[in-house]
């Protein structure tokens, strides 16, 4: 599996338009935004799971780890080979957030729009 042709201005469009976005459970979300960068990256659709709320995030993910369902789909990876387009996680008050790594930091969703995290208070990172 391989990145597709053009891959970072496909990156930069993406954030730059997650900008505007205001979060939303289920459609603009940590998980959301990582799987779309994921899937336009790499020209694949994965399954996610579905949900509209929180309460629903916490249910679902009560059954089965985060982490987890990355895995499904990208090779974990050691932090310090974290490059550009790779998937991230960080922990948050509310439990781990999925993002994307932009080097020298990640990006992730937020309810005051995106928040950018040093690669210092990130956790686990995955294969694009």
């Amino acid at each position: 599996m391989g990145r597709v042709e053009g891959w970072e201005k496909i990156l930069v469009n993406m954030v730059a338009e997650a900008k505007e976005k205001p979060f939303r459970w289920g459609s603009h979300d940590c998980v959301t935004f990582a799987a779309r960068v994921a899937e336009a990256l790499l020209g694949e659709k994965f399954l996610i799971p579905k949900w509209k709320t929180k309460k629903e995030a916490i249910e679902l993910l009560r059954n089965r780890k985060l982490e987890d369902y990355v895995t499904d789909y990208l090779d974990p990876i050691k932090l310090n080979y974290v490059r550009r387009g790779d998937i991230v996680a960080t922990m948050t008050d509310e439990g781990m957030a999925l993002g994307v790594f932009l080097s020298p930091k990640g990006v992730f969703t937020s309810k005051n729009g995106l928040a950018y995290v040093p690669i210092s208070q990130i956790v686990k990172a995955w294969r694009v």
